[in-house]
């Protein structure tokens, strides 16, 4: 078990699972040394490193696949590559109008997806820090944004209500699934990318089916 003075918002393993990052903060206490992300060894019990540069709260986490990186994003509208190794900051990425909610890394590690209070999904390039696609259609703060797992699609979910799926190559919106009673909080693919459960305020989970026999289960916490 873990303690901290301070909120935990965002926590994730490394893909080894020797590792997790959680990103920290509060609307409650502003003070910047609460920004910050700590990585913990998860056999040992031991923190590894405590990382400041974020001046607002670190919503988001994500390690690279091949555990080297890792990158946070936050309410300061700024996303931060980090190497594993030295602790360092190697590239940010600027280009959100507000705070930002998710992050993630594409399966390849090549790129990473987006999404803040600017209602937008942004997808970079990790090796240049590029902005190289921007996806727009959401009406409301993007909550979540996920790669499926052959990188060809993206999901994003929303407070308005709504999640939407993209290709990823040509930028099309494919589907949005609206059938959602309140901002759709959190999102994922199935390993095989045919379902995507999306989680919401109105305390329901529901699966929905982006096969070509598409469908929708619904499942309710009482």
């Amino acid at each position: 078990q873990i303690e901290e003075k301070d909120v935990i918002n965002t926590i994730a393993f490394s893909n080894d699972a020797k590792r997790i990052a959680y990103g920290m903060g509060s609307i409650y206490d502003v003070a910047q040394e609460n920004f910050v992300i700590k990585i913990w060894d998860v056999e040992q019990r031991k923190e590894l490193m405590t990382l400041s540069s974020h001046k607002d709260i670190v919503s988001s986490v994500a390690f690279s696949p091949d555990n080297n990186f890792f990158v946070s994003a936050s309410w300061d509208k700024t996303i931060k590559l980090w190497d594993l190794n030295t602790g360092k900051v190697i590239r940010e990425f600027i280009g959100h109008k507000e705070k930002i909610q998710s992050v993630v890394f594409s399966s390849d590690g090549t790129f990473i997806a987006s999404g803040g209070w600017d209602d937008v999904i942004r997808v970079w390039d990790v090796n240049t820090g590029k902005e190289i696609k921007t996806f727009r259609g959401h009406s409301n703060d993007v909550l979540d944004v996920k790669f499926s797992l052959d990188n060809k699609y993206i999901a994003s979910s929303s407070r308005d209500n709504t999640v939407k799926l993209w290709e990823f190559e040509s930028g099309k919106l494919l589907q949005t699934y609206s059938q959602n009673q309140g901002p759709v909080k959190s999102l994922n693919f199935s390993p095989d990318g045919w379902v995507i459960a999306s989680g919401s305020a109105n305390q329901t989970i529901k699966l929905w089916d982006i096969s070509p026999t598409k469908g929708m289960r619904i499942l309710k916490e009482n």
